[in-house]
């Protein structure tokens, strides 16, 4: 999986489980991720991991298509052009093995 631009993966343990908290460029920790990984808990670890290395670099590629953690919302219509055009980009980023 190509790096993260935007964003750092940082592993972590809390509660007695190997989990994922995603920093961005300020310093500051993306607390809804940091809760997704939390609900993966039950899954195997292989997948917990996998699963929070794709949304990772989702949200690195909302960050840098500035729909995400700006302190501006999105307008609907940015959103949905930048989500519709995430396929391409993901397909030509990202080698899943």
């Amino acid at each position: 999986m190509a790096g993260l631009k935007n964003l750092t993966r940082v592993e972590t343990q809390r509660l007695g489980h190997t989990t994922w908290d995603l920093i961005d460029n300020d310093g500051v920790p993306v607390q809804a991720f940091s809760y997704y990984c939390e609900k993966n808990w039950d899954y195997a670890f292989a997948t917990q991991k996998r699963y929070a290395e794709v949304v990772a670099g989702f949200l690195d590629y909302l960050v840098e298509a500035k729909a995400f953690g700006t302190s501006l919302a999105p307008t609907k219509r940015h959103l949905n052009e930048v989500i519709d055009a995430y396929p391409n980009w993901s397909v030509q980023s990202y080698t899943v093995r």
